[in-house]
């Protein structure tokens, strides 16, 4: 509540020798004027009171019943005497305009410069001292010389105000709801864009009562600049008894509309707060304008004894829209395309869809190249170009990319700052894709500048020999990442291989043969007829193996069969499950009988739970890659048996999911290596199963019969 606001003087009809004293004033106000005209400015007095300078007996929270005193100080601050005046202070209850007790102090008369400490004493027809009937807050207007007796400099200072609390209440907020607003089933923090959202909660009085006062809702925008001003505040006003409670609607506060119309997509916070915790001069206080019951700082200094229950908070997630029903993967793909808010030129697409319960914003620099390239394929190039128009703007000043940006407003917003060699090498093929189909070279030296920094971290024969021609993973948290990962250099030798057939420049077409005889030499595993996940690193994984081929060809340069990865992969990463009720066969992300979830995906325990078969889930993405791979490698039967998968698995809005269950997507990791402290649970990654950009746009790239790391239009079997 504001006091300020609510300060008020209610004052008596004079007696008849006051009305005289008002005539005398008016005559010698007269004379002053005159005298001022004919002869300049006179010292004049100027009475003044503050806030500060009005004392409560007894501080801090009185009782009903208890005698309430009252002592002010008041000052001459002027440079004459005040002639004979008097102070009247009145009290009301909040939110009941009626005066209630009138206490005066008499016969004030104040030399220049002089202040004196005078205790209020009940007016006519009021009782000396005050004695409240019932608790709330009381405020008290004080006026000094409220008949205007006195010729003031200035009455500005003459009035001020402070607040009495009897009794301590114990408000409490819950229930902070969007009513009436489902949209998607599931979900109750989905708001569409443009429609209104109205939004209510439940205030409760646990203590003392009655009390008055007011809940505040703000909006803000998730992860907006400091500073920036709420999206919306909205108020309700209750007055509570012991063990009342009151459900309030929200209604906009001035300049704000009546109810809040999201003009962006994007996440937001809205938070709630029954007496919010503001004195009149904006600083903040522990419990408002009112103490309540659990706290027992009198002062309300003490942050620490904030009651956590006045205050309730949810996300709210703003979207478009549903996808189109019917609809395909590229128009589901466009659905997820999010303006930027900041002022940026173009947009990214969020990573996963609506359906998704965790990482909803998230823009993954991988995707933003998938995306591109599937925009691509079905010629709606306007968009391509609205998503290269962004990462043109979102590329740092050393030419890469990071990892993942908060996709309303992702210049200021990198979610994750590591950049990393293999997403980046996506950015290249997607500029590949969009030059060499439409002839537009708008985006060649966005790809080169990123290409020149990702060739940064490719090994030269000077520094290991083992490691000579292959690439590092680029940077995280700040630092150069030694470990050289074969899913990354089958990325960059796939983008260096196509920006070299764009510019013509020999540096990417030697630095590419160099990683295609480091992947040959180091990271294929001939014992095992498979690649590695890494430089000394064999963990078994699915996607180096389908990549290898499509990137790669069947064959390496000293004769490789990398076909034989698909085969392995059809021994060991194949997984049955039910997908849209059909009973579908697909792959999983590696194979680990030490991280196998599918019998009991909830017992996650420090030791995991295992099948022993090494597979938990079906990977739509992967299984993309594979039936594309095995058609590459001139295998129809294979491709057309995934192919089917993928088809069963699409939703009616064209989408596929990321993967069909929460299984695990890497290694088993023990509790607290990866997410410290330990809670009780391991730190094993697990996927998500919502719809997702990354198995979207290769169900596309498969019902295309697209080889993505080659900008053609059909797949060539070589």
């Amino acid at each position: 509540m504001n006091i300020n606001r609510l300060r008020q003087c209610s004052f008596r009809a004079v007696i008849s020798t006051g009305k005289i004293i008002v005539i005398l004033s008016l005559i010698l106000l007269v004379i002053g004027v005159i005298v001022q005209f004919s002869f300049g400015a006179s010292p004049s007095p100027d009475l003044a009171v503050t806030d500060l300078d009005i004392k409560v007996q007894p501080v801090g929270v009185a009782r009903v019943g208890q005698p309430i005193r009252f002592t002010v100080i008041v000052r001459n601050v002027g440079n004459a005497p005040t002639g004979r005046t008097y102070l009247e202070l009145d009290v009301t209850r909040y939110g009941d305009p009626h005066v209630i007790w009138v206490g005066i102090i008499d016969n004030l008369q104040l030399k220049p410069g002089q202040k004196v400490t005078r205790e209020v004493v009940g007016g006519r027809n009021y009782s000396s001292v005050w004695q409240p009937d019932k608790n709330g807050i009381y405020i008290t207007g004080v006026c000094v010389d409220p008949e205007n007796a006195v010729l003031d400099t200035s009455r500005k200072n003459n009035r001020a105000g402070t607040a009495v609390q009897v009794g301590m209440p114990d408000f409490q907020l819950r229930h902070l709801v969007m009513p009436n607003i489902t949209p998607v089933v599931g979900r109750s923090d989905v708001v569409w864009l443009g429609k209104q959202a109205p939004f209510s909660a439940t205030v409760s009085n646990l203590a003392d009562g009655p009390f008055s006062s007011y809940a505040e809702l703000e909006i803000t925008s998730w992860r907006a600049p400091a500073g920036m001003r709420p999206e919306w505040v909205g108020t309700f006003t209750f007055d509570l008894a012991k063990g009342a409670s009151h459900t309030g609607v929200f209604a906009g506060k001035a300049p704000f509309a009546a109810r809040w119309t999201p003009k962006f997509e994007g996440m937001y916070i809205a938070g709630a707060i029954a007496d919010p915790p503001y004195t009149k001069d904006g600083r903040r206080r522990p419990q408002g304008d009112i103490l309540e019951r659990v706290d027992t700082d009198p002062t309300h200094r003490d942050e620490s004894k904030r009651q956590g229950n006045n205050a309730d908070y949810r996300s709210i997630n703003v979207y478009k829209g549903l996808p189109s029903i019917p609809g395909t993967a590229s128009s589901w793909i466009v659905s997820c395309m999010t303006n930027d808010q900041a002022g940026g030129p173009g947009s990214l697409v969020r990573s996963y869809g609506i359906d998704a319960t965790r990482g909803w914003w998230n823009a993954y620099a991988y995707d933003q190249g998938l995306a591109v390239i599937s925009l691509v394929l079905v010629d709606d190039f306007d968009n391509a170009r609205k998503l290269l128009d962004e990462l043109r703007y979102l590329q740092q000043p050393d030419g890469a990319f990071p990892f993942c940006w908060y996709a309303p407003r992702p210049k200021d917003n990198v979610l994750a700052a590591d950049a990393m060699v293999g997403s980046n090498a996506w950015i290249i093929l997607a500029v590949a894709w969009y030059t060499q189909t439409t002839g537009q070279r708008d985006y060649v030296s966005m790809a080169q500048k990123c290409a020149d920094w990702a060739l940064k971290f490719q090994v030269d024969a000077n520094t290991d020999a083992r490691r000579t021609g292959g690439v590092r993973g680029g940077i995280r948290n700040g630092n150069p990442i030694d470990w050289m990962s074969v899913e990354h250099n089958l990325d960059l030798f796939a983008a260096l291989t196509q920006l070299h057939q764009i510019t013509g420049d020999p540096r990417y077409e030697k630095a590419a043969t160099n990683i295609r005889d480091w992947l040959a030499r180091e990271a294929w595993n001939e014992k095992e007829g498979r690649f590695n996940r890494g430089f000394a690193d064999s963990y078994p994984v699915l996607d180096v193996n389908t990549w290898g081929v499509l990137a790669l060809g069947k064959t390496g340069p000293h004769g490789e069969d990398y076909t034989r990865g698909l085969q392995w992969c059809l021994s060991k990463c194949l997984y049955r499950t039910k997908c849209q009720g059909n009973s579908v066969e697909g792959f999983d992300f590696n194979f680990d009988p030490n991280s196998d979830y599918s019998d009991n995906p909830t017992a996650l325990s420090t030791k995991g739970h295992h099948s022993a078969d090494g597979v938990d889930t079906l990977w739509l993405e992967g299984t993309a890659g594979y039936a594309l791979a095995a058609l590459s490698a001139g295998d129809e039967p294979s491709y057309t048996r995934f192919y089917r998968t993928l088809a069963s698995c699409r939703q009616p809005d064209g989408a596929v999911p990321y993967a069909t269950s929460p299984g695990s997507s890497a290694e088993y990791t023990a509790d607290g290596v990866l997410y410290p402290p330990r809670d009780g649970h391991d730190d094993t990654e697990f996927c998500s199963t919502a719809s997702s950009i990354a198995g979207t746009a290769w169900l596309l790239f498969a019902e295309r019969r697209v080889n993505p790391f080659r900008p053609d239009r059909n797949l060539v079997n070589k």
